[in-house]
C-alpha cells in the first residue's frame, strides 16, 4: 500500500505537532488499554471530567479505516456504537464511517470502545480539517464521558505506554504520565462474559474508590510495574471476582504480578514461562495473548489509494 505512517504522539507530557495532509481514507491503529485503578472526576463539562489513576496500554491494537459516508462504527462487521458516533459526527462537522478489526470485543474491559471512539475522533478531524493534534482526540473523550463507557481510556490510549493520569481530561487538558521504556513479557486473556462500564461503575463505592486514591499516590512515587500490579490487584479484587484468575495463577509458574478488569486478565510473567501461560488459557479456550506494553500511542495511515 503506497502511504505514510505518523505518531499522533510520542510524549505524553509534550503537545504533540499538528501535521497536515489530503486523503480520503484513513487507518487508525489505537492500543488497547487495561486500568488497574481509577477514580471518577465527573463535573458539568466533559472536557474538564474524566477519572485518574493507572493502566497499561498494550501492544495490541484495533485497525479502523476511516472514509467520507454514512456517519456509523462497524466493529468486526458489527455497526455498534451509534450514539458515540452520532456526537463525534456533530461535533467534527463531518460524517464518517468506521470500519473496525479488534482482537478483542466491547465490554470485556480492553477499551475498545474508547479505541473505536478515538479512531472516528482522529479519522473525522483529518477527513474535515486535514490537521492533527491533540485536539483531535477531544470529541471521543466527551464521547466516552457523556455515554458513560469510559472515562480515563480515551488520554491513555492517545499516548501509550504505562500510564498514570493524574488529572482529568484528554489530551491537552488532562495531564499523564507516560513510560514507555518497560517492556514486560504480558499474557492477556478475554474471560468469559461481559459487563457495561455503567454496571462495573455502579457497583464501586466511596470507599473503594478512596484506596484509588492511595494507589494513585504510591504509583506516582515509585512508577514502577511491581508497584502497579501490586495495588492494581488490590484494587480490581474489591470489584470484581478473581476465582477463574486465582485458579489459573495457582498453576502457573513464573507469574510475577497478575489483575482483573471486568473481563480482562492481565499477567507479568518471566519470558521463559510465557509461553507455558499461553497454552494454558488457550487449552480452557480462552482468548489469549502474549504481548508487552505499548511503545506507542494512537497512530496513522493515510492513503489515497482504494481499498
Amino acid at each position: 500500500m503506497a502511504g505514510s505512517s505518523s505518531p499522533i504522539s510520542t510524549e505524553g507530557s509534550s503537545p504533540s505537532k499538528e501535521e497536515t495532509f489530503s486523503s480520503n481514507k484513513i487507518i487508525v491503529y489505537v492500543p488497547l488499554h487495561v486500568s488497574g485503578f481509577w477514580k471518577p472526576a465527573l463535573t458539568g463539562d466533559p472536557l474538564r471530567s474524566g477519572s485518574v489513576g493507572a493502566g497499561i496500554a498494550l501492544d495490541l491494537y484495533t485497525r479502523a479505516v476511516g472514509r467520507l459516508g454514512d456517519c456509523s462504527i462497524f466493529l468486526n462487521g458489527v455497526r455498534v456504537m451509534e450514539e458515540h458516533s452520532s456526537l463525534i459526527c456533530a461535533r467534527e462537522g463531518v460524517n464518517v464511517v468506521l470500519k473496525t478489526e479488534s482482537p478483542v470485543g466491547l465490554g470485556k474491559g480492553f477499551a475498545v470502545s474508547g479505541a473505536l471512539s478515538l479512531s472516528q475522533s482522529i479519522a473525522s478531524s483529518l477527513l474535515s480539517k486535514g490537521v492533527i493534534g491533540e485536539a483531535s482526540s477531544w470529541s471521543a473523550h466527551i464521547a466516552e464521558v457523556v455515554n458513560g463507557t469510559g472515562l480515563g481510556d480515551v488520554i491513555a490510549q492517545f499516548y501509550g505506554g504505562f500510564v498514570i493520569r493524574i488529572k482529568p481530561g484528554p489530551p491537552g487538558i488532562g495531564s499523564v504520565i507516560s513510560i514507555k521504556s518497560f517492556k514486560p513479557s504480558l499474557i492477556v486473556a478475554e474471560l468469559p462474559g461481559s459487563e457495561s462500564t455503567k454496571a462495573m461503575l455502579s457497583r464501586v463505592d466511596s470507599k473503594t474508590y478512596s484506596t484509588a486514591e492511595e494507589s494513585l499516590r504510591r504509583v506516582h512515587e515509585n512508577p514502577s510495574l511491581e508497584v502497579f500490579f501490586e495495588e492494581a490487584n488490590r484494587f480490581t479484587r474489591r470489584i470484581f471476582d478473581y476465582s477463574a484468575a486465582d485458579e489459573i495463577v495457582r498453576g502457573a509458574r513464573g507469574v510475577i504480578g497478575f489483575y482483573v478488569k471486568k473481563k480482562a486478565f492481565i499477567a507479568w510473567v518471566e519470558d521463559e514461562w510465557a509461553m507455558d501461560l499461553l497454552e494454558a488459557l488457550s487449552s480452557r479456550g480462552l482468548k489469549a495473548f502474549k504481548t508487552t506494553i505499548s511503545s506507542r500511542g494512537a497512530w496513522y495511515v493515510h492513503t489515497a489509494e482504494p481499498s
